[in-house]
């Protein structure tokens, strides 16, 4: 197979859209047609229908460089990759901290689902009717329209990362009261 690429750039492609970024500096998206299907894998066939992306440079953005805020059920989060700061369109990326004795609030999600994976700390993670104590290693499926809260119940700032696909919205969090006792 003859390569597409010359000095880092597709070569013959056209340029069909370009997505902008909303972070100062980084290189806009660039989304590809090939017109003669020769672009991607062993035979021709193309990765996605003709279809490429494209980007003039790697978005890698550092935890510290991210500006922390509180989503819709309280929790501390930094969005790490999302289509406000990336060529990602389709999931986020986020690191998420509870301090001791802190908990969020119980939430579902209509659309998203969710995987939360332990960094540091411990947790009882909630979903549904179920309740287990989570740790560093521990990954946690959170499918759509499930009630999920995670209360940290070590001494120290629990940390977890937070990817959602679709990516994370306010918008498709809805907070939910506390069960019955």
């Amino acid at each position: 197979m003859r390569s597409r690429c010359e000095k880092g750039k597709a070569a013959g492609v056209r340029l069909d859209r370009v997505f902008e970024n909303q972070r100062p500096g980084a290189t806009p998206a660039v989304f590809l047609t090939d017109p003669d299907g020769a672009y991607g894998r062993e035979g021709g066939e193309p990765p996605f229908s003709g279809e490429v992306w494209y980007r003039g440079g790697m978005d890698v953005i550092n935890q510290r460089e991210t500006v922390p805020f509180t989503t819709a059920d309280g929790s501390t989060i930094r969005e790490l990759l999302a289509h406000r700061n990336s060529a990602i369109r389709q999931q986020s990326l986020a690191e998420a901290r509870l301090n001791p004795g802190c908990a969020t609030i119980p939430h579902h999600h209509a659309v998203t689902e969710e995987i939360y994976y332990i960094l540091t700390g411990t947790a009882a993670m909630t979903l549904g009717a179920e309740t287990r104590d989570v740790g560093p290693g521990d990954a946690i499926a959170i499918p759509p329209g499930i009630r999920h809260t995670i209360r940290n119940t070590g001494s120290a700032e629990l940390v977890f990362l937070c990817t959602c696909a679709p990516g994370y919205e306010h918008t498709d969090t809805f907070l939910e009261p506390p069960p019955a006792a």
